[in-house]
């Protein structure tokens, strides 16, 4: 398992390193689509102020992401 370093990433590459088999555009939409469907990550994105139009994400955002969905 390859540890990936808790720092900003865009939407995009996060996206492709939890689908690296799919286009960047699916990679990216699938990433969204794990976000919505986890309520507790939602609500903590929420108070980590991301909203679904930034395009990178900060550190924080990246750290909960990884907590709920696990690393990549």
């Amino acid at each position: 398992m390859t540890d990936y370093p808790i720092k900003p990433y865009t939407k995009q590459e996060l996206g492709m390193m939890y689908n690296p088999g799919a286009t960047p555009r699916a990679a990216q939409q699938l990433l969204r689509r794990w976000i919505q469907r986890c309520p507790d990550l939602c609500k903590a994105l929420e108070q980590a102020f991301y909203t679904s139009h930034q395009k990178l994400l900060t550190a924080k955002q990246v750290a909960l992401i990884f907590h709920y969905l696990g690393p990549p």
